[in-house]
């Protein structure tokens, strides 16, 4: 179930924009980040 998920999930983001993808990944970034509590400025030194 859990696998079959993760082949929808992969099969999407195949269709989209790269820079769609990308943007995915950095709000994912920001997400992990809050929940550590980190500056969010640090993202700009990356």
């Amino acid at each position: 179930m859990k696998e079959s998920a993760q082949t929808e999930q992969l099969q999407r983001e195949a269709t989209q924009p790269q820079l769609e993808v990308e943007r995915q990944q950095r709000e994912k970034l920001a997400a992990k980040l809050r929940e550590l509590n980190l500056d969010p400025e640090i993202l700009s030194i990356a």
